[in-house]
């Protein structure tokens, strides 16, 4: 969003975070020891959300993998390249993890204290 105040300059701080504000959702997750025993969560300041269902989509994914690989292939090592793979490698996609599915059902209720 974007206002013009009288003298004619622009103003964008109305909707925009400051960045301690932006900062604070991945401070937050590095530090708490509360968040611990949350894993494969999203957060979205601060608190436990869904992510997009774009973000969800295995397609995307894929694509995202191997464009990542692509750009960063030349940093890395042959040892790394031939783990992970790179672009049409059969072995390009992400490691998987122990859960294959996404959660996509929504998240409990925060408590109240």
């Amino acid at each position: 969003m974007c206002f013009t105040c009288s003298s004619g300059l622009l103003v964008f701080n109305l909707v925009a975070r400051t960045p301690k504000e932006g900062a604070a959702t991945s401070i937050n997750c590095a530090v708490n020891p509360q968040l611990n025993s949350r894993q494969c969560l999203y957060y979205d300041s601060c608190r436990p959300t869904n992510s997009s269902a774009d973000s969800r989509n295995e397609g995307y994914q894929e694509v995202l993998w191997e464009k990542s690989i692509e750009m960063v292939k030349h940093f890395l090592s042959s040892a790394t390249l031939a783990k992970y793979g790179g672009a049409g490698s059969p072995s390009s996609a992400p490691p998987q993890t122990e859960q294959t599915e996404p959660k996509t059902t929504p998240l409990p209720a925060e408590d109240s204290h």
